[in-house]
């Protein structure tokens, strides 16, 4: 069963108490079985394997249900902060050191980071679009599917990209062959030139 690196599973509580507060915090832990709640109580350690149903999809369906009606947005949204947790600190570099097409280029070692027996293999990688295909995730869920989406999108976002969209056009959850991932971005905002490292 594919498991989940802590730094994926770190960032639910992160969200739902920046988002919903102490309140909601203290209603997601409630709401979680035993287990998923001792997970995301106790201290998560960013490189240690957690198994996915317990610390990671149970506590995004609670999300979901607690706070967006049922609506899998909440798995996106999930995603997308999850995306700030992380390049925001432990894999920043990833953004640090390209655009968003070197992004494209290592995403299947990304993947890796955050997913135990799992393959992401790059479809097309243009000036303003990508495709990322989804081909290995034994027990991947619309859930983890959406969060995955959602983490894609703000990743764009955070390496540069006006306008990013992605849309997921087939699911492996709903008996696809493959979950494929379209991105698309209007273009990129480029930093300043950076200062000459002597003065002329």
């Amino acid at each position: 069963m594919t498991q989940v690196k802590g730094t994926g599973v770190a960032p639910v509580p992160a969200f739902v108490e920046s988002r919903f507060g102490e309140e909601g915090l203290s209603r997601l832990l409630e709401s979680l079985p035993e287990e998923t709640r001792e997970i995301l109580s106790g201290p998560c350690h960013p490189g240690e394997w957690y198994p996915l149903e317990q610390a990671f999809i149970e506590p995004t369906r609670a999300v979901c249900e607690l706070f967006y009606d049922g609506d899998p947005r909440g798995a996106w949204d999930c995603g997308r902060y999850s995306a700030d947790f992380s390049l925001g600190g432990v894999y920043g570099i990833l953004v640090e050191l390209g655009t968003i097409n070197t992004l494209v280029d290592r995403a299947g070692n990304v993947i890796s980071l955050y997913y135990s027996q799992s393959k992401l293999v790059v479809v097309r990688n243009a000036e303003s679009e990508a495709v990322l295909r989804l081909t290995e995730f034994p027990g991947v869920v619309d859930l983890v599917e959406n969060r995955i989406g959602g983490w894609i999108e703000r990743a764009m976002e955070l390496s540069g990209c006006l306008g990013a969209r992605v849309e997921v056009t087939s699911r492996m959850s709903a008996g696809d062959e493959h979950t494929e991932y379209e991105m698309t971005w209007d273009g990129i905002e480029r930093e300043a030139d950076p200062p000459p490292l002597f003065e002329e």
